[in-house]
């Protein structure tokens, strides 16, 4: 732990549980994001050809991290950006309709809200302190459902979707399983075959530790020619010898959503995040994760704050929210904050998300830090 904790510089000045808001970069991340830039600076167009490996070693790599091909995998600039991809591909007609439900994330529902002028109909099941009942979510799927929406994780109380029964069902009934995957890609163990899922997008800032800008984005080969490109580049096409033959014959994969040249430097980190992971394990980090965030779970119910949340193992993830009985979440940040712990405040509550670097210390320390409920 000490070795994989002397990668982190933050761990030097404070105990960062925040990851469920921004990943702090590890200096392997940093060294590689530097070496990419010293040798653009050198070599500058001669450095392409080895920027076009990197680009699909590191797609090769973060294909193998959820289970999919390479050829499954295009990069995109943030998890909207994949989302949108889909919302704008589907040939919708009036009448249809998305189910998500009302503790989305805006990322994943701004998208399909702005379908509203195609006839596109969104519904969004209740939740219940946190969870959702899946099979209040799959009864709310009629004949006219084109999508479920969900993220992996949902961003304020951590519940874990039970994808791969929402996803069996969902393809049983012909309808997309689209997953905004940023709270879970990087700290929990997800194989999106196992999972039924269709697509799915997960920008690298978070949990992946990775710089801003880049974000893998999934979509099954089997259902590759259902979605419409609607944002072509160069990289997405098969271009001749001459860039003035222009002849739109898309690529024959997840390429085609690429419309531009992918934010180099981004891949460069990503790279050196996705080896890491590796190094460490990633069900070694979801066992660790899990472990801290019981814990933490443990404390605040000797504590007497109220979670916000799942609490079955099963539903939790690396994110635990709760608040005090009567003393305002703001507050509660600052005095965490002046003792050194860095969490976020979300919808009134103190949201917490440790990571494999993290220790049950730093767990302790947090619950010390909190006034009587």
């Amino acid at each position: 732990m000490e070795e994989y904790r002397a990668l982190f510089p933050i761990t030097e000045n404070v105990a960062y549980l925040d990851h469920a808001a921004a990943g702090p970069v590890s200096l392997p991340v940093i060294q590689a994001v530097n070496d990419f830039l010293v040798d653009r600076a050198r070599r500058g167009s001669e450095a392409a050809p080895d920027s076009k490996a990197l680009t699909e070693r590191t797609r090769a790599k973060a294909a193998q991290f959820i289970g999919a091909a390479p050829e499954e995998i295009a990069f995109m600039k943030n998890t909207p950006d994949g989302i949108n991809a889909v919302a704008n591909g589907i040939d919708w007609q009036p009448g249809d309709n998305v189910v998500t439900v009302d503790i989305e994330f805006p990322a994943n529902v701004y998208a399909w809200l702005n379908l509203r002028d195609r006839g596109v109909q969104t519904h969004f099941v209740s939740s219940h302190n946190g969870c959702i009942d899946t099979e209040e979510l799959l009864s709310a799927i009629n004949e006219r459902t084109r999508v479920v929406a969900l993220s992996w994780v949902e961003f304020h109380g951590g519940f874990r979707n039970d994808l791969k029964t929402i996803g069996a069902e969902c393809r049983r009934r012909g309808v997309y399983l689209s997953v905004d995957a940023i709270q879970g890609m990087g700290v929990l163990a997800g194989d999106v075959r196992d999972l039924n899922v269709d697509f799915w997008c997960a920008a690298s800032q978070k949990w992946l530790l990775a710089p801003h800008g880049i974000a893998p984005f999934y979509i099954r080969r089997e259902i590759l020619d259902e979605i419409r490109a609607t944002s072509i580049g160069l990289p997405g096409i098969n271009q001749g010898p001459s860039y003035l033959e222009y002849r739109l014959d898309l690529k024959p994969n997840a390429m085609r959503f690429e419309p531009g040249y992918v934010n180099q430097v981004g891949i460069a980190g990503l790279e050196a995040a996705l080896d890491l992971f590796n190094q460490v394990g990633i069900h070694n980090i979801e066992s660790h994760v899990m472990s801290l965030t019981g814990r933490l779970l443990e404390g605040l119910d000797g504590c007497g704050y109220l979670v916000y949340g799942p609490r079955a193992d099963h539903q939790r993830s690396g994110v635990v929210s709760f608040r005090h009985p009567q003393r305002p979440a703001s507050e509660l940040r600052g005095i965490l904050r002046s003792g050194g712990v860095v969490v976020s405040e979300r919808e009134g509550h103190i949201r917490t998300a440790p990571h494999f670097y993290n220790t049950e210390a730093e767990i302790d320390r947090l619950l010390e830090l909190l006034p009587p409920a």
